[in-house]
């Protein structure tokens, strides 16, 4: 309610194909881990003609993961980078997509209400902790339960499968669209973005950094993941040692994919 919205653009004005699957994710950077990454190059091996549509990052966000994409298989222009845009201009090209596939296990927030505000049926994998349940509750309010997987395997056959069936996931995008507000998802989807968070424009402009030690050493999941943040490398090496993690050096995503 009261959300202010832009002209939808067509697709080649946003850079996208004209036909064929568009895949997106528009969750920070830090969010994705070689785990997920892997699972979505194979839902594009899997689906002819599917991009994934992501966030730009600062460099060399674009460029690693291109180059990571060409390593399993996949033409780097498969994969498309969107700007940063004012908000209501990024909600009109949300709707351009046909599934948003979410990131484990730090689930999309914000990016998941947005979506699903538009209209944009979300992929999620739930597992323990609150950072990856997050697009389950949300999805459980808008009636689409269905859309809340708790595996790796179950997550990309069901991205799989829905990108091959249209008629299917057209039947998704409107039952989101009629039972939004009856749901009650419309009062879940914040009207404005939490004062402590950066504009849409300015929140990426700098690597963020985080450690995650299931990252870099997998493991059964443990219900305290959780990101620990520094001012400093060295800070958040101290931070990380007292809560057990293993320590990362600066990065934009798709850093950690290298030598994992």
């Amino acid at each position: 309610k009261g959300r202010p919205v832009a002209r939808v653009p067509s697709r080649a004005e946003a850079g996208l194909p004209e036909t064929g699957t568009v895949f997106c994710n528009f969750n920070n950077a830090y969010k994705l881990t070689p785990a997920t990454f892997d699972s979505w190059m194979r839902i594009l091996k899997a689906v002819d003609d599917s991009v994934l549509w992501l966030l730009e990052s600062p460099a060399p966000y674009a460029d690693n993961l291109r180059k990571e994409a060409a390593q399993r298989g996949i033409a780097p222009e498969r994969l498309i980078f969107a700007p940063e845009l004012d908000t209501d201009l990024h909600l009109a090209r949300l709707s351009l997509a046909d599934l948003f596939l979410d990131t484990f296990p730090f689930n999309g927030g914000v990016t998941t209400s947005d979506a699903l505000w538009q209209g944009l049926p979300v992929l999620t994998r739930s597992g323990r902790s609150f950072a990856s349940r997050m697009s389950g509750s949300l999805l459980q309010a808008a009636d689409l339960p269905e859309l809340v997987t708790h595996s790796l395997a179950d997550y990309q056959a069901l991205a799989i499968a829905l990108a091959q069936d249209p008629e299917r996931l057209r039947a998704l995008r409107q039952r989101l669209q009629l039972h939004a507000v009856a749901t009650g998802l419309a009062s879940v989807v914040p009207q404005q973005r939490p004062p402590l968070e950066r504009p849409r424009s300015t929140r990426l402009q700098k690597p963020q950094r985080v450690v995650q030690h299931h990252v870099l050493h997998p493991q059964p999941e443990k219900v305290h993941h959780q990101p620990v943040f520094g001012r400093d490398r060295r800070l958040g090496q101290v931070d990380a040692q007292r809560r057990g993690y293993t320590a990362l050096p600066d990065f934009v995503g798709a850093q950690l994919l290298h030598g994992v």
